[in-house]
């Protein structure tokens, strides 16, 4: 009898336990989820066949479109179960399964944006013959933060592509390897394709027979498989698992005739066999090998294969598998190979499954007399997880060390609340003997208390800096994705965990090295709970990892203020106090004007000719002029209040200055302190005095030409500040900024605060700007719009009021075209439309936009203005 409960409200459950069933998807196919080097995740749609995306600092998705095939018939498709994104992100390629037919593979090519993909090809693959795994060949190499407290190069990873920037391996159903490449300049794609049964040669634009007849009344049919590449090889090694299955050969047609029922006597004996073959049918425990060989003889590519000996088989099912390299310690040294598989037992679908993890070494050997295989794979160690479950097991790449991350779910636990729970554990294992490595800190994963004993993460990536990791639910109807936060090493350098920033410093400088990006260092940084000083550590240890470095050709100043823009807008963004959040709002704006200034330098660079400018792109450069004038105007702005405020606060002593008055300088005024600021600063100030001269020295031309230059000299002139008078004081003002320590610098660029060993030569800078004729402050501080009265001021009010400017051209943004929108700054452009009007601009303005296609001048990404 069912006791009736009490009256009142129900007490909610506090205990929550998984069963089996749970654990059972690690056995099965598993939605794919990919991590882009621009911070993209992209995923499978729960129930339709399109490929789900978005950035990790947006929550809006954006849809791939789908090729012609899904198209006409979007309901014979299933989600995609295979999504590859090259190392470049410039390519995407996935694999949609069909129902009942072919499936359908597509590729696409990304354009300036990272929400706009363009479909370059798509092709079918037959029943049977889906793919099941893929990895991308590149010449890329990475850096990564190395032993000595500095980043080091690693070695080239994977053979050689020499005619094509990437090329795509596949793996098949039934044991064929795909090898897909775009040769340069070519308008299609080329396919060469070979057996991993056999081994076989397939050669560029030959038809390769890749079939072969077994004899065997059952096909094998391979269900998993993983590529793994190793440093300074060139060889690629392919490990697959597969599932036996009848063929339609192996039932004879009377048998089948004969439907469910009684068996005829006369027919058991003759198929006798058949009933023994049935026991093999299902997974195989196995795992099969074979070395890919790419060849080039200057003219075509081949594929070469070579089956090798499988390892020793473990129980249960094989739920993943994983190639781990490690380098070498010598850089021409070849690297080491491993081969992780996880395995779960089920035992009598009774309780929670038991894990185990096994590690297989792959090394070369010397051919001898008698023996065809040129690699030896031995079982190396194995690990059996009791408490928990082995959910998945991701490589970590370190210069001296051979790790892997390893999440092991937990069966039961308790809820606490509202609050996220913790349902496992992210550990970092030795891979050599799989004991939890020291230095090393493991983290929780959680979970919503909604989610708790139901959804289980299932599938998993890891950000391009190791720093995040990304999750993807089982749930059946909805594709939940979840970040969680990876261990952190205790030990990096010599520095202990009393200063972590030092180590998220390192992991800044060599993702900016390795021209990855910076979004999952930025968003660790970005979050509350690490404090302001903390911040500003990491940003100025990974400028002091930068200048010892000396390995970049180019200036990683400004890629570092544009990781500043990032990490304080964000803090101001989320921060609750409004005085932090003017003080945040501020540092991020002196990084981005930065910036902006360093942009307009190397644009009137580039339309500079001599002394004389592109008169093609006279209104372009005149655009420049306008908000160089409007910066210049609120700089001298904040010296003047600045100025006023200290001698308030210090009863009008001349000298006073934030040392004996307790001020701090506005972020903006480390444009007259830092010496690279302050040479960015007087450069375009030159570039205007000299502009503001070439114009004013033209002859009456056309119509044109004598409006620009009336513009320009009504814009300079008519300013409140003498420029004419401001060259000499701020040439002193940078000769004087010179002086300043490098520790010194680094430190106030990375707070964008001018430090107290900066004071006296800033307050000085200050002094010099507002006690002089420079300004005028009637002109510089009452707007001419202010003056007008009545009806006309509400008029031009309302026209001046919403005209955003170009964050790039820092013209108005037109409303008639398309514009993209910054993911960093928020700043918007019209770069991305084609207007007549640029199209008929100079070569030189237009050479100077394209190297802002594709990033913004904070180093964003750009994406639609209404992501």
């Amino acid at each position: 009898m069912l006791s009736v409960p009490p009256k009142g409200k129900v007490k909610e459950q506090t205990h929550w336990r998984a069963g089996w069933w749970d654990f059972y998807p690690f056995v099965e196919p598993k939605r794919p989820i990919q991590w882009s080097h621009s911070s993209v995740i992209f995923t499978a749609h729960a129930s339709q066949p399109l490929v789900v995306a978005r950035h990790i600092s947006s929550s809006k998705q954006f849809i791939l479109p789908s090729p012609s095939p899904i198209l006409d018939s979007p309901l014979s498709y299933d989600p995609p179960i295979i999504i590859l994104v090259a190392p470049g992100d410039d390519w995407l390629f996935a694999y949609f399964p069909r129902q009942d037919g072919d499936g359908t593979g597509c590729l696409w090519i990304r354009a300036a944006r990272i929400d706009n993909w363009q479909i370059k090809e798509c092709w079918n693959f037959p029943n049977g013959g889906g793919i099941v795994a893929g990895r991308w060949l590149s010449k890329q190499r990475d850096w990564i933060p190395g032993p000595s407290g500095l980043p080091i190069r690693m070695p080239p990873l994977g053979p050689k592509t020499p005619i094509t920037h990437h090329c795509l391996l596949l793996v098949t159903q039934d044991y064929q390897v795909q090898l897909c490449y775009l040769r340069l300049y070519a308008p299609s794609v080329t396919f060469i394709k070979c057996s991993l049964k056999y081994p076989g040669i397939a050669t560029e634009n030959q038809p390769s027979n890749t079939e072969r007849s077994e004899g065997s009344k059952a096909s094998r049919l391979c269900v998993d498989a993983a590529v793994g590449l190793n440093y300074n090889e060139s060889s690629v090694l392919i490990a697959m698992h597969s599932h036996c299955i009848p063929s339609l050969s192996a039932v004879p047609s009377h048998v089948e005739a004969m439907g469910h029922g009684v068996q005829d006597e006369s027919t058991r004996h003759p198929n006798a066999d058949l009933c023994n073959d049935w026991e093999t049918w299902g997974e195989e425990s196995s795992i099969e090998l074979c070395e890919v060989q790419i060849e080039f003889n200057g003219t075509t590519m081949a594929l070469a294969t070579r089956p090798l000996s499988p390892p020793d088989q473990s129980d249960g099912k094989l739920s993943s598998l994983t190639f781990v390299a490690a380098p070498s310690e010598g850089a021409e040294e070849k690297g080491k190979l491993y081969l992780a598989a996880t395995y779960l037992d089920f035992e009598d679908l009774t309780t929670t499954p038991t894990s185990q993890l096994v590690v297989f070494s792959l090394n070369r050997r010397p051919l001898s007399s008698g023996m065809d295989l040129s690699w030896a794979c031995s079982r190396e160690c194995a690990r059996s997880f009791k408490q928990g479950v082995l959910a998945f097991v991701q490589p970590l790449t370190t210069a001296n060390r051979s790790l892997i991350f390893a999440a092991v779910l937990d069966c039961s636990g308790t809820r606490k609340g509202s609050k996220q729970t913790a349902v496992g554990t992210i550990k970092v294992l030795n891979i050599l003997d799989l004991t939890e490595n020291e230095d090393w800190e493991q983290v929780p994963i959680r979970s919503p208390p909604e989610q708790i004993g139901r959804e289980v993460p299932l599938s998993a990536t890891i950000s391009p800096n190791c720093k995040l990791l990304c999750t993807l639910s089982s749930s059946l109807w909805h594709s939940q994705i979840a970040i969680h936060a990876l261990p952190k090493c205790r030990s990096t350098s010599g520095l202990t965990s009393d200063n972590p920033q030092f180590s998220l410093g390192l992991d800044l400088a060599s993702a900016i090295l390795g021209r990855r990006t910076v979004d999952d260092i930025v968003h660790m940084v970005s979050l509350q709970v690490l404090p302001i000083d903390e911040v500003v550590d990491v940003l100025n240890h990974a400028l002091e990892v930068l200048d010892e470095s000396n390995v970049s050709p180019r200036s990683t100043t400004w890629d570092i203020l544009g990781a500043a823009t990032g990490i304080y807008r964000s803090r101001a963004i989320t921060v609750q106090n409004d005085a932090e959040r003017n003080i945040l709002n501020a540092r991020w704006q002196a990084a981005h004007d930065m910036c902006s200034i360093a942009a307009c330098n190397i644009a009137f660079e580039d339309c500079r000719e001599g002394e004389a400018y592109d008169l093609d792109a006279v209104w372009q450069l005149i655009g420049l002029c306008r908000w160089v004038v409007e910066f210049f105007e609120k700089l001298m702005k904040e010296c003047v209040l600045y100025s006023n405020l200290t001698h308030e606060d210090g009863g009008g002593a001349s000298n006073s200055h934030p040392q004996t008055t307790n001020q701090t300088y506005p972020p903006i005024l480390l444009n007259l302190a830092h010496p690279q600021a302050t040479w960015n600063l007087f450069t375009i100030l030159q570039h205007l005095k000299r502009f503001r001269t070439y114009l004013g020295s033209l002859s009456a031309g056309g119509e044109n030409s004598r409006i620009a230059r009336d513009a320009l000299v009504d814009l300079v002139d008519c300013s409140g500040v003498d420029f004419e008078a401001l060259y000499p004081v701020l040439e002193e003002i940078v000769q004087k900024s010179k002086t300043h320590d490098n520790r010194v610098c680094r430190k106030a660029l990375a707070s964008l605060q001018p430090p107290m060993t900066m004071c006296p030569q800033l307050a000085e800078a200050v002094q010099m700007l507002t006690q002089s004729s420079i300004l005028n402050k009637s002109t510089l501080f009452i707007n001419p719009f202010d003056l007008v009265d009545g009806i006309t001021r509400l008029s031009v009010h309302n026209q001046r009021k919403g005209k955003d400017k170009d964050v790039v051209t820092k013209s108005t943004l037109s409303i008639h075209t398309s514009s993209v929108a910054c993911l960093r700054c928020s700043g918007k452009s019209n770069l991305g439309s084609k207007s007549l009007s640029q199209e008929k601009s100079s070569f030189s303005w237009r050479t100077w936009e394209n190297m802002w296609v594709s990033r913004c001048i904070c180093g964003g990404l750009w994406t639609s203005s209404g992501l």
